[in-house]
């Protein structure tokens, strides 16, 4: 006899006649049972004939039918299952109906994709066919998290998902499944017969007829998805089991479970809910929470129906767990029963402020904690859900959110704060409606496959789009923990030119004129095909084709203004959660991307120079500088393509992750990578800190794409969190960047006429004349044409021109007003013959060797710095190109951020010559136009420099790949001082002043990090201990004492981690 463990996923439609719960074993109400008994495999046991045919592919085992599945990048697709061989109306059952089968998972499970149980529909995600809404199919989604189980159902014209939490499942362990219907749209899913999943859906009634036969552990059609394992005593039944009805479910339902100190209106909700089959009289309870009483006045509750018992939650107590005992008594089927149950309420201290460190993508908070990030993002919004309803929603009200508030309360708790990934009209990729879709010259849908999102201007979708924003805000403003959006990902990569009547009528109004007949690709074109275009290369400012594209650009595909009006949806709802887009910059050098969102960003591949991530992220504070008050956040990709550091089917040497992972599609960034762009990344005024690849930076066990293959990266990130970022993140989001005197231009023009340009991946010769300027010790800022025409170069000393060929006639006149008045041009040997160059510094081209190529990057960065040398005085040179400076500045105080980035080649990818991944030790001496004193950041202390006249110099001394953050300022460190009361009373609020002064007791003309612990009488940390910034040496913060907190002496220890000095202070607290 087969020993199963058992997992239950019951779907469940009440039925129109008779009883929901009269189910036999053997009985009238079986529609078909299949055993796969030894010799009779294929006959249904019910004795209803729905006998089935064996696929080649599958394995007949004594235990059940058994499949390979398929591997995600897999490309074979074969059956593996059985499929019934004819098709009948009885197996898309009318009213309820049940479900059941055993199964066990093969080890690689996990690196599948879906797993089939049972199908009739094929569609398992939606679609506009006339077929895809019919019938009914059951699957497993492997995640890192765990096994989602998911349930879709057919009604015609639409469908429906029923999806459970994650569940962990083991390999090769015999599990149990069900599902079933009402009519009337209730589903319930079940793990181990305990329910994890109950969603009534609205207005539904029977399942649509199948249109395909039903198939057994594998899809009703192609892609087949096989069920990687056995599946064995798969049963269909009418009605529902008695077994799977439910009870008087008591629980915190949706309601918040876990508050911040001090909130305001703060309450439990506690959840009563009739599961049973009749109606609950009688019922009344009490609650005892926070040493009160709560009473529940006696109410009845109806099959199906709910009531919310609300308990008020006094936030002025310390951080804690609090118990809630609650006691129900009630009368169901005619007896008299009792429910005792008991929650947690959770009150956590409030967040200090802090610097972002996103995990792009989703991980397991234990792991996100450990690491050290802030964030990941999660999808929690319902698209199909609010695009049916055409109006903003409060999700609650289409689907169940039980799991996703759970999670907001479990990260609450825990301090892992939740981005909500919003992306809007790009869900509408599928549609057949041609009204929404891009079409070409000829009136044709272009390319769907690559141009697969839809127009993002037409009406619909910025309707859409705000709906969203509005149901998100609607949903989820009421828990702090979701701090942020993400809007976009890649919908502008998929963009074209719409030749459809309405976006053509917009263009010509706004160009006054016909679209020219040359423009077709909305990546630009070549101007030598224009016929009489300007010798000089100057355009008219009304140019035709520029005007269309900066029409286009700016507003005419539509996803500024999508991404808009989805920005304006969240923020109408009371609280201002921002929001960020990306990849902001994989567009031309136009401002406008992202239009009013808070943050850009963009990701960068860190191969084969880390360094190149600074060129990108003054490529996102170039296009931020045309939207007053936009910021900037920047992300690492964890990830490698394989394809481009490597070379697949290594047998010569290889190394040992690429005998146990051949078939890694995306591999582990090098740890001393990680390292350069991370300080790269905060050497600029960043708001947040970004990673993707999660299965790449933390064993998930995965064999194929995303794979896990340097077991150093996760610890290296781990320590430069811990000690870099966490302690000087409060510090870094108040220090600005230093004005810069030198621009690298990144010409719009170019760009659309002469087919330049980066586009967000920094691999051009514009992105690696920045690479020569940083390894020649300079700091340029990226321009766009735009801002010339603003602040017509102001402060600017040197403006470099790379890949300027073509240029407006406006900018033309400007960059000649600049050089009359002493400033320095530099360009290539391509630029616009207008422009009369000081100076020319030839196009280098890499060859793909990463040595060479950077070796020739360095003579060029030799041979400009020796040129301007003689005529710009830098404010900031290191002598080893290797070393490379960063200035920031607030007030009189510069913050001196040196990197390390002398690498050769490895023995993890170095063997293949695209990547140097190693860091080698070096040391420098680093000269700065300064005067005062320096303070080692990092490791908090005071540092020995050499005073040269108006010249510092700092001899430093690196490991591979590091960074130091050096603060100089003009007046020595001497003193913390601590201020508070002498004494305090508990439930009273105190102010603490702390103050890093000279000896004088001046305070310091700079942002300082400082490190509070603020400890009770008993040696634990209170509220707000841990990093903070003094703005011009000063910082206060408000302590609120709660009732019940320790009385006696407390203890505030204040550290200036510049200096490393420290101070003490204590008062007395009392009770009142």
């Amino acid at each position: 006899m087969k020993k199963h463990a058992f997992i239950v996923l019951a779907l469940c439609l009440l039925s129109a006649t008779g009883s929901l719960h009269a189910l036999e074993q053997n009985g009238e109400n079986v529609i078909a049972h299949w055993e796969f008994a030894p010799g009779h495999e294929t006959e249904d046991s019910s004795g209803n004939g729905h006998s089935l045919t064996i696929q080649p592919e599958a394995r007949c085992l004594p235990d059940g039918i058994a499949g390979r599945g398929k591997k995600k990048g897999d490309a074979e697709d074969v059956r593996q299952g059985a499929l019934v061989l004819k098709k009948a109306p009885e197996l898309t059952p009318k009213g309820a109906f049940t479900c059941e089968m055993s199964f066990k998972l093969a080890p690689h499970f996990a690196d599948c994709q879906q797993l089939f149980l049972i199908d009739n529909k094929a569609y398992f995600y939606e679609s506009p066919r006339w077929n895809a809404n019919q019938g009914y199919c059951f699957y497993l989604s492997p995640t890192f998290a765990g096994c989602t189980f998911v349930v879709s159902l057919g009604f015609g014209k639409d469908s429906v998902w029923a999806r459970s939490v994650p569940v962990k499942l083991s390999p090769d362990t015999w599990y149990k499944a069900a599902f079933a219907y009402d009519g009337k749209g209730l589903v319930k899913i079940f793990l181990d017969g305990k329910q994890i999943y109950h969603w009534r859906f609205p207005e539904r009634s029977d399942v649509a007829e199948a249109n395909f036969s039903l198939a057994l552990a594998e899809r009703a059609c192609s892609t087949y998805y096989s069920f990687a394992g056995t599946v064995d005593d798969i049963r269909l039944l009418r009605g529902i089991p008695k077994k799977y009805s439910g009870e008087l479910k008591v629980g915190t339902g949706l309601s918040r479970t876990a508050f911040y100190r001090l909130e305001s209106d703060a309450e439990l909700g506690i959840e009563l809910s009739n599961d049973t089959i009749s109606d609950v009289d009688k019922l009344s309870g009490k609650a005892t929470f926070q040493g009160k009483s709560f009473q529940l006045d006696q109410v009845s509750l109806k099959l199906d129906e709910k009531h919310i018992f609300a308990i008020p939650v006094d936030t002025t107590l310390k951080a804690g767990e609090y118990p809630v005992e609650l006691e129900v008594d009630f009368v169901c089927d005619g007896k008299l029963q009792r429910r005792e149950e008991r929650f947690s309420v959770a009150l956590v201290n409030r967040q200090l402020p802090f610097m972002p460190v996103l995990m792009w993508g989703e991980g397991d908070i234990a792991r996100l904690k450990d690491i050290g990030f802030t964030h990941d993002i999660r999808g929690y919004f319902d698209f199909s859900g609010i695009n049916r309803a055409g109006k903003p929603v409060d999700m609650a009200t289409i689907r169940d959110l039980t799991p996703w508030v759970a999670h907001m309360n479990e990260r609450t708790r825990e301090g892992v704060n939740v981005c909500i990934a919003a992306r809007g009209a790009r869900f509408v990729a599928d549609s057949k409606n041609k009204d929404y879709r891009i079409l070409d010259r000829k009136g044709n849908i272009r390319n769907e496959e690559y141009h697969r999102f839809p127009d993002a201007s037409h009406p619909d979708m910025l309707k859409l789009a705000r709906n969203i924003g509005e149901s998100i805000a609607i949903t989820w403003n009421r828990f702090p923990i979701y701090d942020l959006v993400h809007i976009g990902c890649e919908v502008r990569d998929h963009t074209a030119i719409n030749f459809a009547e309405r976006p053509v009528k917009a263009a010509e109004e706004f160009i006054g004129g016909k679209i020219p007949e040359l423009i077709d690709r909305h990546r630009g074109m070549d101007y030598r095909t224009i016929p009489g275009f300007p010798k000089n290369r100057v355009v008219k400012d009304d140019d035709p084709y520029m005007k269309f594209y900066t029409w286009f650009w700016k507003v005419g595909d539509g996803w500024n203004l999508h991404n808009e009006q989805l920005w304006k949806g969240l923020q109408s709802h009371g609280r201002k959660v921002k929001a960020f887009l990306d990849p902001a910059v994989r567009v031309p050098s136009v401002w406008g991307s992202g239009r009013s969102l808070d943050y850009l960003q963009n990701w960068t591949y860190t191969y084969p120079d880390p360094l190149k991530i600074g060129q990108c992220t003054d490529e996102l504070l170039a296009m931020a500088a045309g939207q007053p008050g936009q910021e900037v956040m920047k992300m690492t990709q964890i990830i490698w393509y394989r394809s481009q550091t490597t070379v697949r089917g290594n047998t010569k040497d290889p190394k040992q992750w690429e005998k146990d992972i051949p078939e890694a599609d995306y591999i582990t960034i090098a740890p001393d990578h990680l390292e350069i762009a991370l300080w790269s990344m905060i050497s600029r005024p960043i708001k947040g800190i970004m990673y993707h690849g999660w299965q790449s930076l933390v064993d998930c066990q995965k064999k194929s794409g995303y794979c896990y293959t340097n077991a150093e990266t996760g610890p290296r990130l781990k320590a430069l969190i811990s000690n870099v970022v966490k302690p000087l993140g409060a510090m870094l989001l108040q220090v600005p960047d230093k004005q810069a005197d030198i621009a690298i231009l990144a010409s719009f023009t170019s760009q659309m006429l002469a087919e330049r340009g980066s586009w967000g991946w920094s691999r051009d010769w514009t992105s690696d004349l920045h690479l020569v300027m940083q390894w020649a010790s300079f700091q340029p800022k990226v321009i766009f044409e735009e801002e010339i025409l603003r602040d017509h170069l102001a402060g600017i000393k040197i403006l470099l021109m790379p890949h300027c060929d073509v240029l407006p006639e406006s900018v033309v006149k400007e960059i000649q007003a600049f050089q009359s008045r002493g400033g320095i041009v530099i360009t290539d040997q391509v630029a616009c013959p207008a422009i009369v160059p000081d100076h020319i510094v030839p196009i280098i081209k890499r060859s793909g060797r990463a040595q060479e190529g950077k070796e020739k990057l360095q003579a060029c960065a030799a041979e400009l710095k020796k040129l301007l040398g003689t005529i710009y005085d830098n404010p900031v040179d290191s002598d080893n190109p290797d070393v490379v400076p960063r200035l920031r500045q607030f007030g009189s105080s510069l913050y001196l951020f040196t990197i390390n980035d002398k690498r050769t080649y490895g023995d993890y990818v170095g063997q293949y010559g695209f990547v140097m991944e190693k860091g080698l030790p070096t040391e420098a001496n680093v000269k700065i136009d300064f005067t005062g004193h320096a303070y080692d950041l990092v490791t908090h202390r005071k540092l020995e420099a050499v005073q040269n006249g108006n010249k510092m110099i700092l001899k430093q001394t690196f490991a591979p790949a590091e960074g130091k953050l050096v603060l100089l300022t003009k007046r020595p460190i001497e003193k913390v001082a601590i201020q508070l009361p002498e004494s305090a009373r508990l439930g009273d609020e105190i102010t603490l002043d702390v103050a890093v002064t000279d000896a004088q007791g001046k305070a310091i003309d700079a942002v300082l990090p400082i490190q509070l612990s603020i400890v009770d009488p008993e040696g634990n940390e209170a509220e707000f201990s841990g990093y903070h910034a003094a703005v011009h040496g000063l910082l206060r913060q408000k302590l609120t004492l709660a009732s019940n907190d320790i009385s006696g002496t407390w203890t505030v220890n204040a550290t200036d981690l510049a200096s490393g000095l420290k101070s003490s202070r204590s008062f007395h607290v009392s009770k009142p």
